[in-house]
């Protein structure tokens, strides 16, 4: 999708905002209301109006009027964010004259209202010129399986197959956050048969609502007796319903050096 947004200002910075993920495309086509024509000369905001996130990567044209004095000479665009890539000719503006930018806005994995930056710097000057870019993305619902890897049967899905707590003296903590999924039309109540409750610390009990994720937080201290390098390996054996499933979630940890 490419729009053109004309935006007349005095010389300043550009900023741009990148929102949410890539799902499969719509068969309706892309459905952004982002507008054809913004010309201001009092406000460094253009508002890219609702992208669909759906519709993947969006393509804007940013065309910014060189209201100074000089000549500029255009030498990088740039955005802070990951999700923001931006171009600029490197042919001189003279007085008077626009400035292209080139911005691809990535709005994979992001949702809701945005507003963020992306800057062009000029030869032989401090300034940058400036443009803020907001909207808002509506979000679509992403397969389980791209955030929640590992099935564990009947339905429940997570983030992780091991904790691996890594190097850890005697009495220190480490956490780890597992995401949990239920893939299925019906509530289901998630526990874990812990075998070492005092060295691994959770939530007992996680209901998930059909199709319902969440987020359990596992802390880990490691416990006495192991020699330096010794590794501690268990395993948890998850429920649902008071059932047990077909899979573990496995516990890894080395005993470091004191």
């Amino acid at each position: 999708m490419m729009k053109k947004i004309r935006i007349v200002l005095p010389f300043a910075v550009i900023c741009l905002v990148v929102g949410s993920c890539m799902c499969s495309h719509s068969s309706e086509g892309k459905r952004g209301s982002v507008p054809e024509e913004i010309v201001t000369s009092e406000n460094t905001e253009a508002d890219l109006g609702t992208i669909y996130e759906e519709d993947g990567l969006a393509r804007t044209v940013l065309v910014v009027r060189n209201n100074s004095a000089d000549t500029l000479f255009p030498v990088a665009a740039y955005s802070h964010c990951r999700c923001a890539a931006a171009t600029v000719s490197p042919l001189p503006v003279a007085p008077g004259e626009d400035v292209r930018v080139d911005v691809t806005y990535n709005p994979a994995y992001r949702s809701g209202i945005f507003m963020e930056e992306v800057q062009v710097r000029f030869n032989g000057r401090r300034d940058v010129m400036s443009l803020v870019v907001k909207g808002e993305v509506i979000p679509c619902v992403h397969p389980v399986t791209d955030d929640h890897p590992y099935n564990f049967g009947s339905g429940l899905y997570m983030s992780h197959e091991t904790l691996h707590f890594g190097n850890s003296r005697c009495g220190e903590s480490h956490m780890i956050y597992v995401r949990l999924a239920n893939d299925t039309d019906r509530k289901m109540t998630v526990t874990f048969d812990n075998p070492l409750p005092e060295t691994l610390a959770y939530r007992q009990k996680v209901t998930l609502d059909a199709h319902g994720r969440d987020t359990l937080h596992f802390r880990f201290t490691m416990p006495a007796g192991l020699s330096s390098g010794d590794t501690l390996r268990f395993a948890l054996r998850p429920s649902i319903n008071g059932k047990p499933v077909g899979k573990d979630l496995n516990v890894k940890a080395i005993s470091a050096v004191e």
